[in-house]
């Protein structure tokens, strides 16, 4: 039914009844369902004009072939191609985490840098998705305009959620992120997870704090393919599983001697616990050796080249045997400062503000030839003063 004048007619959408568009690109993919607003169809010179609102649920190129009996009539319909048609947005969810690993022996310096567990990294799957919400199939093989993770997904910088420092403000966490890997699965789907990045805890004067968990927070801010699809429900929070922050340092302590004998000077690294630093009895990664030590200040009789330096070892329980000064041999009594260069050591961390100027430092030691403890066998010994 409908008027016809002119060689026009126009009849309800409804009565025609247009076919099911056919899919033509992407191979293999799903053509998908157009529905119509209500409108109408107009037919002059053996064209179809839809004067409706069309919504496609599919990505991809379609084109409609169909035969309609119209007017006791077999029409041909055949249309262009259609498209390209477009997600309407993007989502994104956590599949994994991620999991951080101790950079030393069950924990992580303050300061020093760590990454997650080998194959243990954060996760996240990004779909597809049409105007109704649902997962667009055919976002697939060069129809997939997410392709250059580094410029089309942005992630906000580390935070740390819990733990404050000694100024009340929450510790800084620097985070140096790695390449991460945006892999499609050619379901309207693509995995995004993140590469091998570093992270530390900045060692300054306000993170000296008890040891605790990271707290660590990262977050998918924005993703935008080439086409300008964007992202809906972001901020997208990630949380990976925490490594123990302890603030240490490392101590060398004085030590003396006669000169005739060899000199040991002892080296340990500590934690802040309550109100100090305590043995850090869980170390048992760091190492140290001669290269990295120096000898400076020479004093008394002793001078440079009367004594040398030896040991290298990685500490046990927090201990470590240290550095072993050679006799200067008799008559060269006198003191000299070793110091333990924890830059080149690559140990910066370990360094501390010694002097409470606000500079971390190397530590150092002294080592005095020619002091006695004295007669082990003598039970009392009483100086006059007059």
């Amino acid at each position: 039914p409908g008027a016809v004048s002119g060689g026009y007619a126009r009849v309800p959408l409804w009565n025609i009844g247009l076919p099911a568009p056919t899919l033509v690109s992407p191979a293999g993919g799903v053509p998908g369902t157009m529905t119509y607003d209500a409108g109408e169809v107009q037919i002059a010179a053996g064209q179809y004009e839809v004067a409706a609102l069309a919504d496609h649920d599919e990505v991809g190129i379609i084109q409609y072939q169909s035969s309609v009996n119209f007017l006791g009539e077999t029409v041909s319909l055949c249309s262009p191609n259609i498209g390209r048609f477009t997600p309407d947005h993007f989502t994104a969810a956590v599949v994994a985490h991620g999991k951080f690993a101790d950079a030393c022996s069950g924990f992580t310096y303050s300061g020093q840098p760590f990454t997650y567990v080998p194959g243990d990294f954060p996760e996240m799957l990004i779909t597809a998705r049409g105007q109704s919400g649902n997962r667009t199939l055919n976002y697939r093989d060069a129809f997939v305009k997410l392709t250059d993770p580094a410029t089309q997904i942005s992630m906000a910088s580390a935070t740390e959620t819990a733990q404050a420092g000694t100024d009340g403000a929450l510790l800084q966490v620097q985070w140096n992120p790695d390449e991460p890997d945006l892999t499609p699965n050619h379901d309207g789907t693509l995995n995004f997870t993140l590469g091998e990045d570093e992270f530390r805890y900045i060692k300054e004067p306000a993170a000296q704090v008890n040891r605790f968990v990271s707290s660590t927070r990262l977050a998918l801010t924005a993703i935008s393919d080439s086409d300008g699809i964007t992202a809906n429900g972001l901020p997208l929070p990630i949380l990976p599983q925490g490594t123990e922050i302890r603030y240490g340092h490392m101590v060398l302590d004085n030590t003396y001697g006669p000169e005739t004998m060899p000199l040991t000077v002892p080296i340990r690294t500590e934690y802040v616990a309550g109100n100090g630093f305590v043995l850090n009895a869980a170390d048992s990664c760091t190492s140290y050796a001669v290269p990295h030590a120096g000898l400076t200040d020479y004093s008394g009789n002793l001078s440079d080249g009367d004594t040398s330096l030896s040991g290298n070892g990685t500490l046990a329980g927090g201990l470590g045997s240290g550095f072993t000064l050679s006799a200067p041999g008799e008559g060269n009594d006198g003191g000299v400062y070793l110091g333990y260069d924890l830059d080149a050591a690559g140990l910066s961390w370990l360094r501390f503000d010694w002097n409470g100027d606000g500079n971390q430092t190397n530590p150092t030691a002294k080592a005095t030839f020619g002091i006695f403890k004295g007669n082990p066998r003598m039970i009392y010994m009483r100086e006059s003063v007059w």
